[in-house]
């Protein structure tokens, strides 16, 4: 009975997808893929039974879309400061999640242009960082950048932003997400980066 279910939910899952492979955006243009599901559909399909499928499928569809970017904007070499299309297919569906109403693309527009002060404009090392159980990968620009931010806020000495994570760095990230109402990892996860991207020149 499981398998029947699942290969119903599959078939399902399929047939939105077959059905939306191309819709108009606000501007009348048309968006293909992945991108012209509604945010509702998408997030429902991420937490039901297929949810491994459909990040998968999401995550190569943003592939597409942000490599297409990457070659569309001048000067750039990574328009997303994530070295995984994991960490920004998170930020894409947490973004349709509070705006069901929106089209998954233009939930990844919106959070590509939220993330532009953190793109990136040629190669950089990246770095484990390491706290407690949890760990990522994250380039050496896009950690001092994350570090000037936290200067920003007073939560960070100056001149800090050494491209170093250590204890200082990871104490100024738990507070700024305790401020902001995040989980406290004292980590410089996806969604921390995003929405502390977010909210430059905000108190």
């Amino acid at each position: 009975m499981t398998r029947v279910l699942t290969a119903l939910a599959m078939s399902t899952f399929l047939s939105v997808l077959a059905t939306t492979s191309s819709a108009q955006d606000d501007q009348g243009q048309m968006v293909r893929g992945m991108g012209a599901l509604g945010c509702d559909v998408l997030v429902d399909t991420l937490q039901g039974d297929q949810a491994s499928e459909a990040a998968t499928r999401l995550m190569a569809w943003l592939s597409g879309y942000v490599s297409h970017a990457n070659r569309a904007t001048t000067g750039t070499f990574d328009v997303v400061p994530y070295t995984t299309m994991e960490e920004f297919a998170t930020v894409v569906a947490r973004l349709c999640a509070s705006n069901p109403q929106a089209q998954v693309e233009a939930a990844t527009g919106a959070a590509l242009r939220m993330l532009t002060p953190l793109a990136v404009d040629g190669p950089s090392d990246a770095v484990e960082l390491e706290s407690g159980d949890n760990r990522l990968i994250m380039r050496t620009s896009v950690l001092q950048a994350i570090q000037q931010r936290l200067i920003a806020r007073d939560l960070l000495p100056d001149s800090s932003a050494d491209g170093i994570f250590g204890a200082q760095t990871a104490e100024a990230l738990a507070a700024f997400q305790e401020q902001a109402g995040l989980q406290v990892t004292g980590m410089p996860d996806a969604w921390t980066v995003f929405v502390l991207t977010a909210m430059d020149g905000q108190p």
